[in-house]
């Protein structure tokens, strides 16, 4: 008979810690890591966009920036808290997939802001199908 490696039945204890570390280290990710990019991308398409009113298009609106960036900084922080409060609690709906959806509107209202059809952003959206592969 071949003496096991795991005497004191250590092997299930060990797969479940491993599984709970997943479960944190996926948490950090959806709740934490990914929501602080897209702070971080939101406040680099905002300041293109401050630019490009300001010194491209030359109509430049405090009302029309401050609704825009009201807008996208709303997103951002509610989209924050709703991962932080509720990821992984709701099994039926993956949060984290589903901002990731929804950035995609977001984005699609920078690009309406930064000049339509004449902005200069449309790549921004082929890097969503980079994401994916």
């Amino acid at each position: 008979m071949v003496a096991s490696r795991y005497p004191d039945d250590s092997k299930p204890l060990r797969t479940e810690m491993f599984e709970l570390k997943l479960v944190k280290d996926e948490y950090r990710l959806n709740s934490v890591l990914i929501p602080a990019l897209r702070a971080f991308g939101f406040c680099l398409l905002s300041f293109y966009v401050l630019l490009y009113d300001a010194l491209i298009a030359r109509s430049f609106s405090p009302q029309r920036f401050g609704l825009y960036l009201s807008v996208t900084a709303g997103y951002t922080l509610l989209s924050w808290l709703l991962l932080k409060r509720f990821y992984g609690k709701h099994r039926a709906v993956n949060l984290g997939v589903l901002f990731l959806i929804l950035d995609v509107l977001i984005i699609l209202w920078v690009i309406y802001f930064s000049g339509a059809e004449n902005s200069l952003l449309f790549f921004i959206l082929i890097m969503r199908v980079a994401d994916q592969s």
